[in-house]
């Protein structure tokens, strides 16, 4: 496709997600000036770059790049945020995984689905990921060990009818009680390796009977 049909693409997305260029760079760890270049059209994303672009926005990398002049004017809102509105036909209310302190013992956490708080999540864009309604779920980043990928804050939707480690791959675990999001790798004698996507975070390595695999991820945004 032509780098100006790319440029118009990425600025459609981009402020459809209210965001500005400089949040799209500080979120993928890039400068303002490259995303600037690209909707340009000046440059294209190299490496890695374009599946990271592609989840700030919550769509695929191939979305990006199709010919289709209707490729972004067809996607739909991933999220709604007006909790007063309905809940309309295209839409589902999908739990948000969080950590409570249990009431008996200060300072010691467990993962539960919340229940009250709920997002809502487009039913095409879940059948676009494959994931079912009823194994869909979310939770929210919390620290810096996976900046610049995830800041602090940033929002991953889960496929919970996904738990078997597929090296390499992002996914929420709870670990001792701790959500966390890693990506995981098997090991040999039943051990996982945990590693950030901050370099300043040293990899882990555990029983994976200490870990219980809540789903993959299939979807992030972040808002700085």
């Amino acid at each position: 496709m032509s780098k100006s049909i790319f440029a118009d693409r990425v600025k459609t997305l981009r402020l459809k997600n209210d965001m500005s260029q400089t949040s799209v760079a500080h979120a993928m760890g890039i400068t303002p000036q490259s995303v600037q270049q690209w909707e340009s059209g000046k440059s294209l994303p190299r490496g890695n770059k374009l599946e990271r672009l592609a989840g700030i926005f919550g769509v695929s990398a191939s979305s990006l790049l199709e010919s289709r002049p209707d490729a972004v004017n067809s996607l739909d809102e991933v999220l709604a945020w007006d909790k007063d509105s309905p809940v309309r036909s295209d839409e589902i209310e999908i739990p948000i995984f969080k950590e409570v302190e249990l009431a008996d013992k200060v300072g010691v956490t467990q993962v539960v689905e919340s229940p009250s708080a709920r997002l809502r999540f487009s039913r095409d864009s879940l059948r676009g990921a494959g994931v079912s309604a009823s194994d869909a779920a979310c939770c929210y980043i919390s620290g810096s060990s996976m900046e610049p990928l995830l800041p602090d804050g940033a929002l991953v939707a889960i496929n919970k009818g996904e738990t078997v480690i597929s090296d390499g791959k992002l996914y929420a675990v709870d670990q001792g009680g701790m959500l966390r999001v890693k990506f995981l790798y098997r090991m040999p004698r039943g051990e996982i390796r945990i590693k950030s996507a901050n370099a300043e975070y040293a990899d882990e390595h555990c029983p994976i009977s200490e870990v219980r695999v809540i789903g993959r991820v299939f979807w992030f945004s972040a808002y700085l």
